[in-house]
């Protein structure tokens, strides 16, 4: 008789199974070597990426972290052999406030176990616990954003000394497809460098970024043919209205505090595409009378000035 195995079961498996009680009963009465290694090894696809998640926000635990396939591969010979040759499980890494430079040798045996594959590389520094770990990890983090799918980079200080400018080997990032950037502080030229490297994909899908600095997006908008999704903070609208017109197949734009002083120039832009619009906190009144949106379906509206009301609705009527 042969008994289906659905994803259901699959899923419910995983989760006893990376209940530390669980797992230890488990071990003890060895009931983990029972389990063929196709199985076990969608069980490890389900614990390291859990199907609740959004694709776009799935990131790989902490290395430390019971479900990470660094733990996995350590519990037993047969789970380790599985995990090992799962590429898969090895291409996502997440890592916040690095504070061991050594991690940079484990990170590279990570990347190197996901072969081929692409990856999705997630790097929050909200405090600096080790400022040589943590510029070994950004500089391991901007060579390999050419391997990468996916980027995220949330950056509090933005030290010039973090950025080793000698020891960089970049490559264009012909894989990436969806990058978010904030800066805390002002960035310097290193990180407008940074910037401008990562946000010149051409197969980008999706870019946000927040920073308190007007960078030049003259320099990478051109690129953003393929763009769908762009978020921006606190920008100044007559920079978003000239990198808007790269953006032919843009669906969803998201916009917050665009700072200006007095009226920008008229510049109508057609975005053709574009079906979700969100706005909040203080957008310049006149940005909205120079975009055209014949596709538009949804508006969300927070917190935006009584002025920009009648600019909104004549938008809307347009």
């Amino acid at each position: 008789m042969v008994r289906l195995v659905t994803f259901g079961h699959i899923h419910a498996i995983s989760q006893c199974l990376f209940d530390s009680t669980s797992l230890q009963m488990l071990q003890e009465e060895n009931q983990i070597c029972r389990l063929p290694p196709e199985l076990l090894g969608q069980i490890f696809r389900d614990a390291v990426f859990p199907p609740s998640e959004p694709d776009a926000y799935r990131s790989s635990p902490n290395y430390r972290s019971l479900t990470s396939p660094y733990s996995i591969s350590h519990v037993c010979r047969q789970w380790r052999d599985t995990a090992l040759n799962y590429s898969l499980l090895w291409t996502r890494l997440s890592i916040k406030n690095p504070n061991d430079s050594e991690l940079v040798n484990l990170l590279e045996v990570w990347m190197d176990r996901a072969g081929s594959l692409p990856l999705s590389f997630d790097l929050r520094v909200f405090k600096i616990k080790s400022k040589f770990a943590t510029k070994a990890i950004l500089r391991l983090f901007i060579n390999s954003v050419h391997r990468c799918r996916d980027v995220t980079l949330v950056l509090a200080s933005l030290s010039p000394n973090l950025i080793d400018m000698e020891n960089l080997s970049l490559q264009h990032p012909y894989l990436l497809q969806n990058a978010t950037i904030e800066f805390a502080d002002k960035p310097n030229a290193k990180f407008d460098f940074l910037f401008n490297h990562i946000f010149s994909a051409p197969n980008l899908r999706s870019a946000k970024f927040f920073c308190e600095h007007q960078i030049s997006l003259d320099k990478v908008a051109p690129s953003w043919s393929n763009l769908q999704d762009l978020t921006v903070d606190v920008f100044s609208p007559a920079l978003l209205i000239s990198a808007l017109a790269f953006c032919r197949n843009l669906k969803q734009l998201t916009i917050s505090d665009t700072r200006t002083a007095g009226r920008i120039p008229i510049r109508p832009i057609t975005l053709p595409q574009l079906t979700h619009l969100s706005v909040s906190m203080g957008v310049c009144p006149s940005f909205f009378d120079n975009l055209l949106v014949p596709s538009l379906k949804e508006v969300h509206i927070q917190n935006v000035e009584g002025k920009s009301w009648g600019h909104l609705i004549r938008l809307l009527e347009r």
